[in-house]
């Protein structure tokens, strides 16, 4: 069953990671009946996530004892709480929803990176971008102050980033009005004139490229936090579980070998998951996987998150990463 990319607009904000979360698939890890380890695995809608599910069909959780039950939701905050509660193993997200959940009391954990922007080339940003009209007169990262900018998320990695690339920029970050819209809304929302400019991933960027938008901001590049733009998230109850974690972290490692190895691959499965045409496919640049989580990359997010006022105080990073 092919899964249709939509990412709908988040509606609770990062903080209210410890809402309760209906509908998620009750019930941890166990023991199949083929004696291996069921691990419930928590992902959202989106293209870059096609190594993973590449990985699957490989049969390289398998090959480290592990048997994996997919959980979608709209994104990796609204994975949190049931991560926190034991419904998931572990979960993908930015790092941003992790230090948040830490500061709240939660016991989540970086079980390890996934991946970050890779270099830069003729086939433009792998990641998160803000795009414009050109009738909207924006061309440069510093002429998002003072306009209307759609995020997918308010307080998360989006909005921070974008603030950061303004005020690097040289403009006043906090004159940026930010608008909370999913990323398959942000087209209409940009040609009706509702809003200046918007964040959006691919294959909404290339889909917009082709209307006539144009890259505004590279924002997470420019903000110093694309080198840990995914990673996977770990519970109290996996952390307890020392095999299993190691299992999980030697199979992520498996995962980004074999997608960094095959990105042909890695876009084959795009349209079996996705729903993606053959030819979108091939114009989707792809990021660069990495299990490693930079600590400067985590410093970072944590100064955004209280710089601009997400958090009362600077998250510590100290044992945010499990080993």
């Amino acid at each position: 069953m092919k899964r249709k990319l939509t990412v709908a607009c988040t509606a609770v904000a990062t903080l209210v990671l410890v809402a309760a979360l209906a509908g998620c698939g009750g019930g941890g890890s166990g023991s199949s009946s083929s004696g291996m380890k069921t691990i419930k695995l928590g992902v959202f809608p989106s293209g870059s996530l096609a190594p993973v599910y590449l990985a699957a069909d490989k049969g390289i959780f398998a090959k480290h004892g592990l048997k994996v039950e997919f959980d979608t939701q709209n994104g990796g905050a609204a994975l949190m709480p049931a991560l926190n509660s034991g419904q998931l193993d572990f979960a993908f997200g930015s790092p941003i929803s992790v230090l948040t959940a830490r500061a709240q009391g939660l016991d989540v954990h970086i079980a390890t990176g996934f991946n970050a922007e890779g270099p830069v080339s003729d086939m433009g940003a792998d990641s998160s971008v803000v795009v414009a009209m050109p009738a909207s007169g924006i061309k440069t990262t510093a002429d998002l102050a003072g306009r209307r900018v759609s995020v997918n998320a308010l307080g998360a990695a989006g909005e921070l980033g974008i603030r950061e690339a303004v005020k690097k920029a040289g403009k006043d970050p906090n004159s940026i009005k930010f608008v909370e819209l999913g990323f398959q809304d942000v087209a209409a929302q940009l040609k009706s004139g509702a809003i200046d400019a918007g964040m959006v991933v691919p294959p909404f960027t290339q889909e917009l490229e082709q209307d006539g938008a144009k890259v505004i901001s590279d924002f997470q590049r420019e903000a110093g936090i694309s080198d840990a733009v995914l990673v996977t998230y770990s519970g109290s109850a996996a952390a307890k579980d020392p095999k299993e974690l190691a299992d999980f972290q030697a199979a992520m490692k498996d995962v980004v070998t074999y997608g960094t190895e095959h990105p042909e691959e890695v876009r084959q499965e795009m349209v079996k998951q996705f729903d993606f045409s053959p030819t979108l496919a091939k114009t989707i640049p792809l990021g660069k996987l990495t299990t490693q989580v930079p600590e400067q990359a985590l410093q970072n997010f944590a100064r955004l998150l209280y710089e601009y006022k997400v958090l009362p105080k600077e998250p510590d990073v100290a044992g945010v990463v499990l080993n």
